[in-house]
């Protein structure tokens, strides 16, 4: 409860401070361009969506979208264990060509979490959660823990430590031992060691990866498969699961969980809770994915996600070139800039501001105390003038500080 009132303090702080809970419009006509309520008349440049190849603003995928509205109806009110559109087989199956194996469809990651979470961990099982997997995760891990499930956690990408608790957890007698981590991790914009892992999977009859993946899906890979879903298909790839979102690069929406085990697969799609209780997608969603997905299988995909990679390394350099601190690997769109004190995070926001930018405040609990940081994200959509304008200020409001 303490942690919590933190929490609520600071957020209702940078609410306040319009910082956080904006309310933003964009413009069409220029994307990362937006109308922020509260806060002055002029548009902003963010740095704040995870759509990072910009599908959002293609017109296949708007047009993708009217079109099953029209056919289907803005929505499809029931269960999915009822009935659920036959778009859903139409998708099933470009995904399958996309990644190789096919894939059970949920609304949103957190729902695959809390369905197949609970199905493949057992009660004498043992989870052991990198310390900056995904919250979705987290949440659908401790729901395992109230069943009877082994809780703990490691450090950040700590193999060491990894493998001294999968020695510990197997001495233990856990049957079980899952390791539940990001494939790209949403805050620092690294990745998950996945040959490590298959060496681990390899070494212990009994070790499990889970992987949440849902910020490489669609910029990463062929046919936008993704980091992880580049290792199903090697041998020890059955004790791999793999989770993917379409509501970030894959500009739609929904997720989907991925594993080469067909039991498991039938398990969670008939007996997973929220497959069971909760709705299908909705039409227009359904229309904009089926748009997106013949994107990723085109020949056009190579091209977009070059086109990323050739910013991402523009303004990792223009970072490096005004000596501004990067808690990120610098080798994806996501840029965690180390800024220090809650105080001086609310200036730096507040000067970005004045200055026509607006990139996410983050604070404790997503990172350390006394470590506030900005989050900066990239699409293929930015202008090299928008990620100058901003390093700039960053640079400027640093000059002003230390003088």
């Amino acid at each position: 409860m303490i942690e919590h009132d933190y929490i609520l303090k600071k957020f209702r702080h940078l609410r306040q401070a319009n910082m956080l809970g904006l309310r933003v419009h964009p413009d069409r006509s220029k994307p990362n361009q937006y109308m922020i309520k509260r806060i002055g008349t002029a548009p902003m440049t963010g740095f704040l969506s995870c759509s990072y190849l910009g599908l959002e603003w293609d017109e296949r995928l708007r047009d993708g979208a009217i079109a099953a509205a029209h056919e289907c109806g803005t929505q499809l009110s029931s269960s999915i264990a009822i009935a659920s559109l036959d778009y859903y087989e139409q998708f099933e199956d470009m995904v399958a060509k996309m990644c190789g194996v096919r894939p059970i469809l949920a609304a949103t990651s957190t729902l695959a979490h809390l369905s197949a979470m609970p199905i493949l961990v057992g009660q004498h099982d043992a989870i052991i959660l990198d310390t900056q997997v995904h919250n979705s995760v987290q949440m659908a891990a401790r729901l395992c823990s109230a069943s009877g499930t082994t809780l703990t956690r490691i450090a950040h990408n700590s193999l060491i430590e990894l493998e001294q608790k999968i020695i510990e957890l197997r001495a233990a007698g856990k049957e079980k031992i899952w390791y539940m981590a990001d494939g790209l991790y949403s805050m620092y914009g690294d990745f998950i060691d996945l040959e490590r892992m298959f060496e681990l999977m390899a070494r212990y009859d009994n070790f499990y990866c889970y992987v949440d993946d849902a910020h490489s899906i669609a910029w990463i890979g062929a046919h936008g498969k993704g980091y992880a879903a580049q290792y199903l298909g090697r041998p020890n790839s059955e004790k791999m699961v793999v989770t993917g979102s379409f509501a970030k690069g894959f500009g739609a929406g929904g997720s989907m969980i991925l594993t080469e085990n067909e039991e498991w697969r039938e398990v969670i799609a008939l007996c997973g809770e929220t497959m069971i209780f909760s709705g299908p997608m909705h039409p227009p969603m359904l229309g904009a994915m089926l748009a997106s997905a013949k994107i990723m299988l085109s020949d056009e995909l190579p091209s977009m996600q070059s086109e990323l990679r050739a910013k991402i390394a523009f303004f990792k350099d223009a970072l490096g070139e005004h000596g501004i601190e990067c808690l990120s690997s610098g080798s994806s769109p996501i840029f965690l800039l180390n800024v220090g004190s809650f105080e001086r995070m609310k200036a730096l926001s507040l000067f970005l501001q004045g200055r026509g930018y607006y990139a996410p405040p983050v604070t404790f609990p997503a990172v350390p105390l006394n470590k506030s940081c900005i989050r900066v994200t990239l699409n293929r959509l930015h202008e090299q003038a928008q990620m100058q304008g901003l390093v700039a200020s960053i640079a400027d409001f640093n000059n002003l500080v230390t003088q």
